[in-house]
């Protein structure tokens, strides 16, 4: 589980943490998919799917939320259980430099950065630099 921190050694930062003193909703699903993180990474309903979300966009698919993160585990097994953020701020892992204020993109490979899919209603609360880690809000 990778942390970054501040000057004073504190974590302030990891993908799929709520950002703190700022309300929230959250739902609770299945994966349908396997996704080797941590959390913070994008997740998607298939139609006609009530329980199930996936990592990868399946066709025909919408963005439902981002991955809370779970502090006992790093991958998200198929058939698991995880908590989606559908509204609020979280920390997201960029996979290139991202601007405050901007809309979020996800790209081909499903990592958070400055082009690609975009996001709607996702908007990028602070910059970053490729591989670091921003917050988003979900409205």
């Amino acid at each position: 589980m990778s942390f970054e921190a501040n000057e004073f050694g504190r974590s302030v930062a990891a993908p799929g943490l709520l950002y703190a003193n700022e309300p929230y909703a959250t739902e609770s699903r299945v994966m349908g998919d396997d996704v080797d993180l941590e959390g913070g990474f994008p997740l998607f309903g298939a139609v006609g799917e009530d329980v199930k979300v996936y990592g990868t966009n399946p066709t025909g698919g919408f963005f439902l939320g981002i991955a809370q993160r779970i502090v006992t585990r790093d991958t998200y097994p198929i058939s698991t259980g995880v908590t989606v953020v559908t509204k609020g701020r979280i920390w997201v892992k960029v996979s290139e430099d991202v601007s405050s204020g901007n809309k979020a993109f996800v790209t081909a490979d499903g990592t958070w950065g400055a082009a690609g899919t975009e996001i709607p209603n996702v908007t990028y609360k602070t910059s970053a630099k490729a591989q670091g880690y921003a917050t988003v809000e979900i409205k």
